[in-house]
């Protein structure tokens, strides 16, 4: 990367098509998107207003366990999201969901609950999905690897400049997409 510019993260893809990598199996762990959404689970850490405001907003949330026991969440936007470290406003095309907000017990981490999480999220809602977005920060390698190993696509690399903030395409046929969802032009 050129001085003159400061990684701020990667989004990825996984569009209708793609290959889903088969993962290793994990016994006893359970993938499902929660259905009593009127209080939130101690483990998503949200105060029953803040949880209530994101189901208002189409968020739809899923939760890992294993043997029973909390392992993982994450969230999945349906409508709009916000990607507050960036400062950008997401608008979702039909049959479009940006994935968000994820977090796994330290207890559980390492054992790749995060992608079976990811693929698990991408099969329930296939049936009404086609393109499925994700990113991370810099420097989260394990976000990095847990989304590449669930068979997500690294489609922009995001960059701050002098010249204000870009995005560097690493995947071209998704790039433009990716760019109009964000609001980012193409670096030039």
């Amino acid at each position: 990367m050129a001085d003159h510019q400061r990684d701020l993260g990667s989004l990825y893809s996984w569009w209708r098509g793609d290959e889903l990598p088969e993962l290793p199996d994990i016994p006893g762990l359970r993938v499902h998107r929660l259905d009593d959404v009127t209080n939130p689970p101690r483990l998503f850490d949200l105060n029953p207003a803040r949880w209530r405001l994101r189901i208002q907003q189409g968020h739809l949330p899923y939760m890992a366990t294993l043997e029973g026991d909390p392992a993982a969440y994450g969230w999945v936007a349906t409508r709009e999201a916000e990607i507050g470290e960036l400062d950008i406003h997401i608008v979702l095309g039909p049959r479009e969901y940006y994935l968000w907000d994820f977090w796994t017990v330290p207890q559980y981490r390492g054992r790749r609950i995060y992608p079976q999480l990811l693929q698990a999220i991408i099969s329930d809602l296939l049936p009404s999905g086609d393109a499925f977005w994700i990113g991370h920060g810099p420097g989260n390698d394990a976000s990095r690897s847990g989304i590449e190993r669930a068979g997500f696509r690294e489609v922009l690399w995001i960059v701050d400049t002098p010249n204000g903030v870009f995005a560097i395409p690493i995947d071209r046929e998704r790039s433009a997409r990716a760019s109009q969802l964000l609001g980012i032009p193409i670096l030039p």
